[in-house]
């Protein structure tokens, strides 16, 4: 009865030691693969905040080389248009430049304004004070401009993909949120997983990201892109970053992250048989050797 309960004994922990390590392999394999394509993700993000603000700081260049040229062309004049239409060519992602007076646009860097349009109200005030509106359209297809000025005269009307164009593979996707809204996209994704996106975004708290200055909310300067969410769902892995009140949000097929997964299965799972082999290798040994002392016990 002894011996045959040191060899069940010995055979249930055989199976536990085969089955643990392996199951071990494949789950760190899981969580490796679910780590690193979320780095991946986060990278997208934090390389979309780098454009966005490479982008915002030719805007300001422009602006403040419009507004210390302002006095020397007459304005609205051909030259001063021509002056404008040149700092609009030099400016990357630049659709025009408007010089407006009390309100209303008297000309463009394309020429004089006919239908006076009244000037756009603004969305937010950067920390240095630099205005920005969103855009009308969000699609990932179509152009759409935002208008950017700081205190003075002129906006330079700016195009929202450069905001977020960087170099990404194809089934990525990536966005840039602010209050609830899409001001950039690269890429489409499903519409029940965008409400869903931005269901998760849209709710923030956006006084806690504001102060008063010269009679203005501003928004205070915001310390570093933070990790926010990451989630697998309707087959997409989403990653969700955020700076102060705006979200950088990037997406990948969950087929990515399964890929990386196989991969990480060929390099760990050996590891996890010779750990497994190990095992059963020693349950083996000392049950055989209290077996052994068994019998030698049984004859004295």
């Amino acid at each position: 009865m002894r011996r045959i309960k040191i060899i069940s004994t010995a055979i249930c922990l055989a199976i536990i030691g085969a089955i643990l390590p392996m199951a071990g392999a494949l789950f760190f394999a899981w969580s490796l693969a679910f780590q690193e394509e979320s780095n991946v993700l986060y990278e997208y993000t934090a390389r979309m905040l780098t454009r966005a603000k490479h982008t915002m700081n030719k805007a300001r260049q422009a602006l403040s080389l419009l507004e210390n040229n302002k006095d020397i062309l007459p304005i609205c004049s051909p030259q001063h248009i021509q002056w404008m239409q040149k700092v609009s060519t030099s400016t990357a992602g630049s659709k025009k430049i408007s010089y407006f007076e009390h309100g209303v646009e008297y000309c463009t860097s394309c020429g004089s304004s006919v239908t006076k349009t009244p000037r756009s109200k603004m969305d937010f005030i950067l920390p240095d004070g630099l205005e920005v509106g969103m855009p009308a359209q969000t699609s990932a297809h179509s152009r759409s401009f935002i208008p950017v000025r700081r205190n003075g005269n002129y906006d330079v009307f700016v195009d929202v993909r450069r905001l977020a164009d960087i170099i990404i593979p194809d089934g990525v996707w990536l966005a840039i949120a602010y209050n609830g809204k899409i001001i950039t996209q690269q890429n489409e994704i499903r519409p029940s997983l965008l409400r869903i996106i931005m269901d998760k975004v849209k709710n923030d708290n956006l006084s806690q990201y504001y102060y008063q200055a010269d009679g203005k909310e501003r928004l205070k300067p915001a310390e570093r892109l933070k990790k926010n969410q990451v989630f697998i769902l309707d087959e997409q892995m989403v990653f969700i970053s955020q700076y102060g009140p705006f979200y950088f949000i990037s997406s990948e097929p969950e087929s990515f992250v399964n890929q990386h997964y196989e991969e990480l299965q060929l390099i760990l799972l050996p590891f996890g048989l010779i750990t497994a082999f190990f095992i059963v290798g020693l349950v083996i040994y000392y049950s055989k050797k209290r077996l052994l002392l068994k019998m030698i016990y049984m004859k004295h």
